[in-house]
Formats: structure tokens, C-alpha cells, sequence
């Protein structure tokens, strides 16, 4: 029965493991509105062209130029994934350094060995710094880059709008107001 248990403890883990990807198309999508896609990585589309991709989410911030709040978060989506990609790298060569304080082992000198040993846990803790630093600056970059098309789509994108034609709407936009009720002798139509 434990064994049984375990099994299923195991079978659910290994579930959660599956990486994510998007399985929905959009069928209609406005002339520039964005959307997001993600298959490993987050895939941002205006109409039916591909924009940018993350980590670094170039041009972005250029697409979005008119609507502040948007821009705002398109910059700080293209400066995390920067910070992101540069700590990855940091932390990557601080951790594979450390490996190499095991050479010291050639040293008959005690002293050298354990300076060396402890040089190389100073990098391999600094490595797994960085590494942290890299992941929360990756998961920054991904939701401003996502309310990034938030602001825009609802600003501008999901009407038709576009940044590149000087941020109007087209001319088929929906009216700044609709009548409330239909007149009470209107017939409904069904």
C-alpha cells in the first residue's frame, strides 16, 4: 500500500513537470492589437506578425510609444530582461568556477587548499546569487511585458489603433457613447 502511494505521489510530481505552451489561436485579431503566445518563452504579436520574443523583448517599448502607461512597461520589460540576461551570465561563470577550487588538492599545503576550497565556495554562493537575481528579474521582465499589452490592447490595439499611424483609431472605432435602452416601442428582434 505505501509503495502504491508513493507511486501516485510520484506519477502527480512528474505532471507538474510538463512545460506550458499555448494551445489557443486567436481566430480574429485587430490589425495591430497584440497578443501573447508562449511555447517556453513568452512570443508577443501584433496582428498576425511577430513583434519580439522574451527575455529581452526588443521593440516593444517602440510598438507601444503612444500610450504611457504602456511604454512604461514596455521599457521596464526590456531593461529587466537585460538585467536578466546579464545576471544569468554573471552567476553561470561564478558558478562554474567553482568547480575548479578542487585542483587544489594537488597542493601538499594545507593552507592552500582550504583558501582555494573556500574561494570556491564564495563563487558557487555568488553563482547561486545571481541565478536568483536573474529568475525574479526574468519574472519582471515577463509581467510588464504583459501589462505592457494590457494598457496597449486597451487603449488602442483591440479597436484597431496603432502607435505607427500617430496613435488614432481607425475610422470604424466603437461610438465614445451608445444609447442606453432601446425605445419601449421598439419591436426586439430576435
Amino acid at each position: 500500500m505505501r509503495c502504491r502511494v508513493i507511486a501516485i505521489a510520484v506519477a502527480c510530481a512528474l505532471t507538474a513537470c510538463v512545460p506550458a505552451t499555448t494551445q489557443y489561436v486567436p481566430q480574429i485579431v485587430a490589425q495591430d492589437e497584440l497578443t501573447l503566445s508562449y511555447d517556453g518563452r513568452f512570443g508577443v504579436y501584433a496582428g498576425e506578425r511577430k513583434l519580439t520574443q522574451g527575455l529581452l523583448y526588443h521593440g516593444l517599448a517602440g510598438h507601444v510609444r503612444c500610450v504611457p502607461l504602456a511604454l512604461k512597461h514596455g521599457r521596464a520589460a526590456e531593461e529587466a530582461g537585460a538585467r536578466a540576461v546579464a545576471f544569468s551570465v554573471v552567476g553561470g561563470v561564478m558558478g562554474g568556477l567553482a568547480p575548479l577550487s578542487f585542483i587544489s588538492f594537488i597542493s601538499p599545503d594545507p593552507t592552500t587548499r582550504a583558501v582555494s576550497l573556500a574561494g570556491g565556495l564564495v563563487s558557487a554562493v555568488i553563482g547561486a546569487v545571481f541565478a536568483g537575481l536573474a529568475y525574479k528579474q526574468k519574472n519582471e521582465a515577463n509581467g510588464s511585458a504583459v501589462d505592457a499589452v494590457n494598457f496597449y490592447n486597451d487603449a488602442l490595439g483591440s479597436y484597431g489603433g496603432s502607435c505607427a499611424v500617430g496613435g488614432v483609431l481607425p475610422i470604424f472605432a466603437p461610438p465614445a457613447s451608445a444609447p442606453a435602452s432601446l425605445p419601449a416601442s421598439a419591436p426586439a428582434n430576435d
